[in-house]
């Protein structure tokens, strides 16, 4: 799919491998890497998969992005993948094969550390008939409790609870992490299905969007540990 400009005619365009022009998006502007598909063109059924250069910050999603053919709104289902820095976004009703449609992104989305378009993005693309497949079915993760004991609960423990938690076992986790707000930022410190919008998660980031130091203070996890994480969270946060 190709980014084919921005509103107020400013240009931004994209390379032969989909990377853009980080110039044209403006300086300290959260930026637009990569989107997917790059040919122009969307299966009835498919998903749009759009990267940053930071990521989003899941709960200025909503409102700020429009799916629109001829002026008519179609409804969206969106998931923010903090780890992957990327925004999917999936038409709830099948789109019309040969018909144009455009995306557009207003400067209300940001990024965790506070970062906005430059101006508001319009990706344009046609559907066509080719049906994308159904998704398959993951199993639904356990709670990688492991890792926060070995992780984290050196600093959070019934002796040690830093910042009133402690995550040194499932039913303690669950007292004080799961739908407790956090007490640095308004945020859940795990949000069951919106990792995006869980504290916790931030934290273990490492990309700015926190008060205080990220998590865990040895330095980031391995990438399939904050997978686990995530996953474990998106499920439902489930045993």
């Amino acid at each position: 799919m190709k980014l084919s400009g921005l509103l107020f005619s400013s240009v931004v365009l994209l390379s032969s491998c989909g990377s853009i022009d980080g110039s044209q998006q403006g300086p300290g502007a959260l930026r637009v890497l990569q989107t997917d598909p790059q040919d122009g063109a969307l299966a009835y059924d498919g998903v749009v998969t759009i990267t940053f250069d930071k990521p989003l910050a899941g709960e200025t999603v909503a409102g700020a992005i429009r799916l629109v053919s001829a002026n008519r709104a179609v409804s969206l289902a969106t998931r923010v993948d903090q780890q992957y820095r990327q925004l999917q976004i999936r038409p709830q009703t099948a789109l019309i094969a040969g018909l144009s449609y455009r995306l557009l992104i207003s400067t209300s989305l940001r990024s965790i550390d506070g970062r906005r378009p430059a101006d508001p993005l319009v990706f344009s693309f046609t559907a066509h008939a080719e049906s994308a497949g159904l998704p398959a079915t993951p199993t639904p993760p356990t709670l990688p409790l492991d890792l926060f004991v070995d992780h984290c609960a050196p600093c959070h423990n019934p002796r040690r609870p830093a910042g009133g938690l402690d995550l040194s076992t499932e039913s303690a986790l669950r007292q004080t992490a799961l739908n407790v707000r956090s007490r640095q930022l308004p945020l859940t410190l795990i949000e069951p299905r919106r990792h995006d919008r869980s504290y916790l998660v931030r934290k273990m980031l490492f990309s700015g969007g926190i008060r205080g130091e990220p998590m865990p203070p040895a330095g980031p996890l391995a990438a399939a540990q904050l997978r686990a994480i995530i996953d474990w969270i998106d499920s439902g946060a489930s045993e």
